[in-house]
Order: C-alpha cells, then sequence, then structure tokens
C-alpha cells in the first residue's frame, strides 16, 4: 500500500511565509504522515528551487539528501533545508523529490492550499511540487514604511488631542462666564 504523505514549506519559520529578494530566509519543510499505517522510511533525494516566471534561477542546495525515519499516523517531524537568498521575487516553484528505502513502495505527496487549508494529491509518485513568493524589496520596503506611516499618524492624533483638551476646557470656561 502507498503511503500518504504531505508537506508543507516553512519559509522564515512561518508555513507558507515570504521570503523578500536579496535578503537572506531560513527554508525547512513540515513532512506530515497522513496514512492511517506508519509510513515507510525514504530519503528526500532533490530539492530544487526555481523561479515560476520564467527568470532565470534554480538553487538545488547542493544536492543534498534528507532521510525521514518512518512516521506514525499523523505524526510530523520539520526538517530544516537551509538558509538562501535569491536576487529574483516572484512565485517560487518547490519541487522535492524522493525515494522509499523499500523500492516496492511508493510515496503518494500530499499539497495543503494554504488558502483553503484543502490537501490534494500531487502528480506523479515520489515527487512533490508546491509554490511561495519572494516579495520584491521595493514592496517589502513601501509596505514597512506605510506601517511606520500608520503608527506616526495614530500618535499624532493622541498628541493632538491632549492637546485640544486644555483648549476645549478653557473654552467651555469661558463660555459660562458670558
Amino acid at each position: 500500500m502507498d503511503s500518504e504523505i504531505s508537506i508543507e514549506p516553512i519559509i522564515n519559520k512561518k508555513i507558507y511565509g515570504f521570503a523578500v529578494q536579496a535578503k537572506k530566509f531560513s527554508f525547512d519543510i513540515k513532512v506530515t504522515n497522513n496514512s492511517i499505517k506508519p509510513s515507510p522510511e525514504f530519503d528526500i533525494i532533490e530539492i530544487t528551487l526555481s523561479n515560476s516566471q520564467g527568470q532565470d534561477f534554480s538553487d538545488d542546495f547542493g544536492n543534498r539528501s534528507f532521510f525521514i525515519e518512518k512516521l506514525n499516523p499523523g505524526e510530523n517531524k520539520i526538517i530544516k533545508i537551509g538558509k538562501n537568498g535569491q536576487f529574483t521575487y516572484g512565485l517560487v516553484n518547490i519541487e522535492i523529490k524522493a525515494k522509499a528505502k523499500d523500492s516496492t513502495v511508493d510515496i503518494i505527496f500530499l499539497q495543503k492550499s494554504p488558502f483553503t487549508g484543502e490537501t490534494c494529491k500531487c502528480e506523479g509518485k515520489n515527487r512533490w511540487i508546491d509554490f511561495f513568493y519572494i516579495k520584491s524589496l521595493n514592496e517589502y520596503e513601501q509596505e514597512r514604511t506605510n506601517i511606520i506611516m500608520i503608527i506616526l499618524t495614530f500618535i499624532i492624533a493622541i498628541l493632538t488631542i491632549m492637546l485640544a483638551v486644555p483648549i476645549i476646557e478653557d473654552f467651555m470656561k469661558f463660555l459660562k462666564l458670558i
């Protein structure tokens, strides 16, 4: 019987997180056994990142492989793949190929939608594919600037109210005198 394993990318310590162009980010994966029986032992033999929008970049993490021991039903394990960084931005394709220690067993990988939480089977056996997003440096800096501007606007509003209260109180006292 084939084993169903779900994988979720963890970018900067957040499942389906995001990276920023030209900044270092951490890349891990969460491996979960979704079968009703223990999973077989298997090796992740290839991990590849490539740009989904046709820009020319690819990273294979030095062709490193990772051993995944048997996982009980529902059990998960986080595998630390490593640090990375890219000059490109946009949608990035993650592809993982695996090989079970027992060659008669195929691993069916599941993909979890970050939007709905639903899982679906990946095309092919012993292969998983998914995506994550690298924000452009300009987009990231603009978001940070917007947040700072909102905080400063809030502080200015609070200070204005604090300064206006004594003026309003004085004006109300003046009206009572008339």
